[in-house]
């Protein structure tokens, strides 16, 4: 038993000196905190940190033994945000607590100051802005009370006035009002480290006593301070939606750019319409008097041949010449004859025969018929017969003589045999006795030769004396 006495003893001695040395360290604390806020206060930026709140409500003494009855309390609290989800207070509060005892009532009339971190647990956010109006938070910290006290009946050996350390545990809810302005309701507990808050005597935890504390249930007000009227306190914005904030102005800012470029650029263009005018007037009077001399100039026509002479490329055509755009003489078959005087425009003639063709004499048609008649292949091959050389060779004679000539070659056949076959074969045939003509001194692009088959027949394939109609080759001046 001695040795509990004093083991606890000792813990008391401990305990007493570790409150002394608190109680110095929180004045010193309160101190610095004081210079920091007079120097920071009005320090804002473009968010609001600093906040003053003014809260009222009750306190209820919850000592050993004690009823407690609904009394008033009240204080002031300044508050700095570290973060949106963090902030320090610094709060100073009093009130009155009445206690009813079983010999006797006690009223505490108190005084305490406090620091506290809030934490906030969970933000609310409005479906129609996206932004959070409404907070839970609590909040832990350290202070310190005093208390003065009353009895009824009065009695001569109560203590007077009292003092501790607190510990302050708080949980509320605050709602966003504007940025000025935000209201809740928050309910602390007060830990103290005494057993006398509500007058009562006693020591420590001996005999089942157990320390006092005191609940305060209260609404508040909060002021937020800051240069930026319209900013919010920065407890109330998240990143992302700082970010949209910024976002937002940027728009603003870009949409208030480009209405001023806008504005400007209608300037410009009013300014430009004014310019463009009058040189547009200038240009029109210049386009005019130009085109009077042009149309003066137009007018001249020296060999009256329909063509301007500033167009005109043949300035001395012919009389009566029939002309292009550009005044020169047309010859459209290029024959050397000019379309005005040509009797066949279309077809290269002789300048001679005034521009048409030389027809074949009755002599060439018989050579060329000669040639026909004699002309004899291999059966079945492409292989011209010797016997058909010298009509041949007369019939290129007289196309070397008349270079005027353009021959045409077809090669035939009867209906013996593949259609294919007889095609392949005809081709042949025309392209044998062309190259013939052309190894004897006739011009190649004089000469056509084209396969028909079987496809134009001049008798019936009925009969043999009809077959051999038909396997022929035509030869035909163009």
């Amino acid at each position: 038993m001695l040795s509990k006495t004093i083991t606890y003893n000792y813990i008391k001695s401990i305990f007493v000196l570790n409150i002394n040395s608190m109680k110095k360290l929180i004045s010193i604390f309160l101190i610095v905190v004081t210079f920091f806020i007079s120097g920071n206060i009005f320090a804002q930026n473009d968010d609001k940190l600093w906040a003053i709140t003014l809260h009222g409500g009750t306190a209820i003494m919850q000592g050993t033994g004690d009823i407690g009855t609904l009394s008033g309390a009240g204080g002031v609290s300044l508050k700095y945000t570290l973060a949106n989800n963090f902030a320090l207070r610094a709060q100073g509060y009093a009130g009155l607590m009445n206690t009813i005892k079983t010999n006797y009532n006690s009223a505490t009339t108190f005084y305490e100051g406090n620091l506290q971190a809030l934490l906030n647990l969970v933000n609310f956010k409005s479906q129609t802005t996206g932004r959070n109006f409404a907070q839970l938070y609590v909040g832990l910290g350290v202070g310190y009370a005093t208390g003065n006290i009353k009895y009824k009946p009065d009695t001569a050996n109560g203590i007077k006035s009292t003092s501790t350390i607190i510990i302050p545990m708080s949980a509320g809810i605050r709602f966003y009002l504007s940025p000025l302005i935000d209201i809740g309701a928050e309910y602390t507990t007060r830990s103290t480290f005494i057993v006398n808050l509500d007058g009562a005597t006693g020591a420590g935890i001996q005999g089942g006593r157990f320390y006092d504390f005191y609940n305060m249930p209260n609404v508040f007000i909060t002021f937020n301070l800051g240069s930026n009227m319209k900013a919010r306190n920065l407890e109330w914005t998240e990143a992302t939606e700082k970010l949209y904030d910024e976002l937002i102005k940027a728009k603003l800012d870009a949409q208030n750019q480009i209405a001023a470029l806008k504005k400007e650029n209608e300037e410009l263009i009013a300014a430009m319409k004014i310019e463009m005018n009058i040189q547009m007037h200038d240009n029109q009077r210049k386009a005019d008097s130009s085109m009077k001399v042009m149309q003066a100039t137009m007018k001249n026509d020296g060999d009256s041949d329909g063509v301007s002479n500033i167009f005109d490329k043949e300035l001395n055509s012919p009389s009566g010449s029939i002309v292009d755009g550009g005044g020169r003489t047309l010859d459209v078959d290029k024959d050397g004859v000019p379309d005005y005087i040509d009797k066949c425009p279309t077809v290269a003639g002789k300048v001679s025969n005034f521009g048409c063709p030389l027809q074949p004499t009755k002599a060439q048609l018989a050579t060329i018929s000669d040639g026909i008649k004699n002309l004899q292949f291999e059966t079945g091959k492409a292989i011209i017969k010797s016997t058909s050389f010298p009509a041949l060779d007369l019939l290129a004679q007289m196309l070397i003589e008349n270079a005027s000539f353009a021959f045409l070659i077809e090669g035939h056949t009867d209906n013996v045999g593949k259609p294919a076959d007889n095609m392949f074969l005809s081709q042949q045939r025309a392209d044998a006795v062309k190259s013939y003509l052309v190894v004897k001194g006739v011009d190649v692009n004089r000469i056509t030769a084209k396969g028909y088959g079987d496809t134009r027949p001049v008798y019936s394939n009925d009969t043999d004396a009809g077959k051999a109609k038909n396997r022929r080759v035509d030869m035909t001046i163009e």
